[in-house]
């Protein structure tokens, strides 16, 4: 009992690491919208959506594909700092080079594809990526362009598709079952197969009540909703309780429910109290998000179980 008692106060001391980290993205979002933007003159789609979206793929694949390489022997906060100067240096050019290349539209569209191959690696392999014995950074280019190549594949299929980013709510929400149902002794095949099946049914049926209800994802009003569920999920994931005690899959729901809760207010402050314009909660909470993954996750280790264990190794400290 007594071992389990410095991690137990590493836990309760998570949530409010987490609220003053928020903190912090939520000023430097507010500055890289009303001042940083402006002054350089970047067209509001690649400050908003474009570059937030290529940044989700390179922090993904920075924590989890690459292993924090070639940082990983840099202490934290400095190791995912470095990581995210990386990453903003790779996301401009490499976004000048694709839109040399391809319409803007369909480069993004390539790039979510990709981020679909690069969530599953990074949340519902079973970590495969540490599993695979080659050396970074030969590990982290083969998984990352096999997950390029698959995207692209997608791409081809299916063409650009404006609702193509809904997989995110799902796949997202899904992530507080903490892999249930599947059995922790099942082939990693059978995991991943699963969970890439669970979130494809859940995106579509998501996309279908969009459109039965009259307010598709390619639009503004269905475009917010989706945004306004993704800023009830905030506070959820930036407190840190995945991993926390409990049995699923009541846990999972617990806090699936609590979102939606917290959704349904945000929603009735949006619409009947801010009275915001069209597209606000798309935009901002996209570029909050990628900032939260810049100084939250990227700056500790990640996902949260990874946090629990490294806080009980140091004694809770």
């Amino acid at each position: 009992m007594k071992a389990s008692e410095p991690q137990k106060a590493a836990w309760r001391r998570r949530p409010w690491r987490g609220l003053w980290l928020f903190t912090v993205c939520l000023a430097v979002t507010i500055t890289y919208m009303k001042v940083l933007i402006p002054r350089l003159g970047a067209p509001d789609a690649n400050a908003t959506l474009f570059y937030p979206t290529l940044f989700f793929l390179w922090g993904f694949s920075f924590i989890n594909i690459f292993q924090f390489w070639p940082f990983r022997r840099l202490r934290q906060p400095w190791c995912g700092l470095a990581s995210v100067a990386l990453g903003w240096v790779v996301i401009v050019p490499l976004w000048a080079w694709l839109t040399k290349v391809v319409d803007p539209y369909a480069a993004n569209a390539m790039v979510v594809y990709t981020l679909f191959f690069v969530f599953t690696l990074a949340w519902f392999s079973d970590d495969v990526t540490s599993a695979i014995p080659v050396p970074q950074p030969l590990k982290g280019i083969v998984l990352v362009g096999c997950s390029m190549l698959l995207g692209w594949l997608v791409y081809t299929q299916i063409g650009v598709l404006p609702q193509a980013w809904l997989f995110f709510i799902p796949m997202w929400l899904f992530y507080f079952f903490e892999l249930w149902p599947v059995p922790s002794g099942a082939p990693r095949a059978l995991r991943v197969a699963f969970w890439v099946a669970a979130v494809l049914g859940g995106t579509l049926l998501l996309n279908c009540i969009h459109n039965l209800v009259g307010a598709p994802v390619s639009g503004a009003v269905g475009s917010d909703l989706e945004s306004i569920v993704w800023a009830g999920m905030t506070p959820f994931y930036v407190m840190e309780v995945v991993g926390l005690p409990g049995r699923q899959p009541w846990k999972g729901m617990r806090w699936i429910l609590g979102i939606f809760a917290l959704a349904v207010v945000i929603g009735v402050l949006y619409y009947c109290v801010i009275h915001a314009p069209d597209w606000w909660m798309s935009r901002w909470i996209f570029v909050l998000w990628a900032w939260i993954v810049a100084f939250q996750w990227m700056t500790w280790p990640w996902p949260a179980r990874e946090t629990a264990e490294r806080v009980a190794g140091e004694g809770g400290n």
